[in-house]
């Protein structure tokens, strides 16, 4: 008995493998990470930003964005700033529904580097984001 249990265990964790069930990779998200991260490096007063992008059956979707300020950087305002080119981005960006989740922390450049804000995007609010930036594309 416990070996019949095995060996139909392994196979489903092989055919969901095989399926690609298990990996999840968006190609829209990573490009939505790689747009959001150029467009705040063109920001005065950022000094670097990446993203990573997970995405797996044990991890969901997620993009984070790390920035981190210049020395010369207003860091009452960049965060607000930061988000807005992010959830821009995401609106625009990810074909509804669903989407990943999005994170925008931003770090100063002072030591010892100090975190400043941590916000996730948030797109909740369809009303008002399609009149602020139009409508949500459509699936392809």
């Amino acid at each position: 008995m416990r070996i019949t249990r095995r060996i139909l265990a392994l196979a489903t964790v092989l055919s969901l493998t095989a399926c690609g069930i298990t990996d999840q990779y968006n190609q829209e998200y990573d490009e939505l990470g790689k747009k959001v991260v150029a467009e705040v490096k063109q920001q005065q007063g950022v000094a670097d930003a990446e993203y990573s992008y997970v995405h797996g059956i044990d991890q969901g979707q997620g993009i984070s964005v790390n920035v981190t300020l210049s020395s010369d950087a207003n860091s009452a305002d960049m965060p607000g700033k930061l988000m807005e080119i992010a959830q821009r981005n995401y609106w625009l960006g990810v074909t509804p529904p669903g989407g990943p989740t999005m994170s925008v922390r931003v770090w100063s450049a002072e030591p010892p580097h100090p975190q400043i804000s941590l916000e996730q995007v948030d797109v909740s609010d369809t009303a008002a984001l399609e009149k602020k930036y139009g409508p949500r594309p459509k699936k392809k």
